[in-house]
């Protein structure tokens, strides 16, 4: 039935549909309704008034700061999470460097303390 509302129907197809609606009642009154829904809503046009649009872009442009877009209301907090981040891979290089002597991977992970000679010692007590 619904099918019928939106495109056009089969032969075999429309048989069908118009024996079930020739025998059931309910089904001819629900069909009926949806026909003179689709012929209201195709009938109602949205009017708006002159200067609409220029009176609509005054108002957004004039909407108190709380309005921002989530652009500009989100982008500080990335700002401030990655000057942080930086921060804090600066500080861990800077470690590296003091502690290790060198910055290499090994001595970022902190592997260049294992050699097959303490694998486990290191495995054992220090993991």
């Amino acid at each position: 039935m619904y099918k019928s509302l939106d495109s056009p129907l089969s032969v075999r197809e429309q048989q069908t549909l118009d024996e079930a609606l020739s025998k059931s009642p309910k089904l001819l009154e629900d069909y009926k309704t949806a026909l003179q829904i689709r012929k209201n809503i195709r009938i109602q046009q949205a009017m708006f008034s002159s200067g609409f649009e220029f009176r609509l872009m005054q108002k957004i442009k004039n909407m108190p700061l709380g309005y921002a877009p989530i652009s500009d209301r989100i982008l500080p907090t990335y700002k401030t999470a990655t000057v942080i981040g930086i921060a804090a891979i600066a500080a861990v290089i800077v470690l590296t460097l003091v502690l290790q002597g060198s910055f290499s991977l090994n001595a970022i992970t902190g592997l260049n303390a294992i050699n097959t000679d303490n694998l486990t010692a290191f495995l054992a007590f220090e993991f």
